[in-house]
């Protein structure tokens, strides 16, 4: 959402975002040197591990206007549970500087949060209660196209961002535009100027093959998305993966099922050792009837480029997925 929102502000506001993945208190602060005289908007992300993260992060940036993306079981390893990652996110909106809400509508958990706020909100998304609504979603391996409705208007927007979740962050982009004066005209004229996000289904093209990077840091809805991309793509697919992490008591569980969906898609899978790639495998041969020898576990990210190379050839969609940025 930050770079969306920077990208679509820019339109008419000079703006600085925090870059890259600067959520932390030392972050946040080395991010505001960037601050000049003439800045009129400061974006900043904020990221949590445990309880209280986001508000030190508010006792530094004493925010205005609040945005809630989607709640999903994340980090539980510290976390301990679910309901404690919602407490810590909502700690943004109960923050006392905070004069506007924008919560995405493609959430359970946030629409609770949503109904619960008193005071100036909004509630953007493809869900049938969204304020700022975008419909008519379609998507393909070229980008995206909706409509965006904004108080009974509507216009027709492209974007070259992929994944229909992105979507749903682009719409809270708008929300938030809107609220800072931003016609739909100048919103949608922002939209198409967007740009891919590294290692968010970022797209590349290299030597006849295509390689989808989504390898940030991941969750359910996000490897749902991800496999939703990967299949609007012709030619044999290959998923790179350790899995997803930090899932505490229902990390094998949540990987097995990872596993089922991408049977439904994949040709071929790399699994990287770190996550939990036994229940993924399981998931994939036991749940998904996937055929085993076209499954392989490796130690590194490092085998897995090897690995690849033994057998990639030009057409080969490649998706690498989840916490991989580091090393790819």
């Amino acid at each position: 959402v930050k770079n969306y929102l920077r990208d679509i502000l820019s339109v008419k506001y000079r703006v600085v975002a925090t870059p890259s993945s600067y959520n932390t208190p030392m972050g946040i602060c080395k991010s505001a040197e960037l601050i000049k005289d003439d800045t009129q908007v400061f974006i900043a992300e904020m990221g949590a591990r445990q309880k209280g993260d986001i508000k030190e992060l508010c006792e530094i940036v004493k925010p205005q206007i609040g945005v809630l993306t989607g709640i999903a079981p994340v980090h539980l390893l510290t976390f301990g549970n679910l309901e404690n990652v919602i407490k810590t996110k909502n700690e943004i909106m109960e923050y006392p500087s905070i004069q506007t809400g924008v919560f995405t509508a493609d959430n359970e958990n946030v629409l609770k949060l949503y109904e619960d706020f008193k005071k100036e909100k909004y509630v953007a998304g493809e869900h049938e209660k969204a304020l700022v609504k975008v419909s008519n979603v379609k998507a393909d391996k070229n980008g995206s196209s909706f409509d965006l409705t904004i108080d009974g208007e509507t216009v027709t927007c492209q974007t070259e961002i992929l994944g229909r979740h992105n979507i749903s962050n682009v719409a809270l982009a708008c929300a938030v535009a809107y609220k800072l004066g931003l016609t739909l005209q100048e919103i949608s004229e922002g939209i198409k100027n967007l740009k891919s996000v590294e290692h968010r289904l970022n797209l590349i093209n290299e030597n006849g093959v295509t390689i989808i990077d989504d390898g940030y840091n991941s969750n359910v809805e996000g490897t749902k998305s991800a496999l939703e991309t990967l299949s609007y793509f012709s030619g044999r697919k290959i998923i790179i993966t350790p899995g997803m992490t930090e899932l505490g008591l229902e990390q094998n569980k949540l990987n097995y099922d990872f596993g089922v969906r991408m049977a439904n898609v994949a040709d071929y899978v790399i699994l990287v050792e770190g996550g939990s790639c036994n229940a993924i495998r399981e998931g994939l041969v036991f749940g998904g009837e996937f055929d085993a020898e076209k499954v392989k576990i490796v130690a590194s990210l490092q085998k897995a480029k090897e690995k690849l190379a033994e057998i990639v050839k030009e057409g080969d969609v490649i998706l690498f997925e989840n916490d991989l940025t580091d090393r790819f």
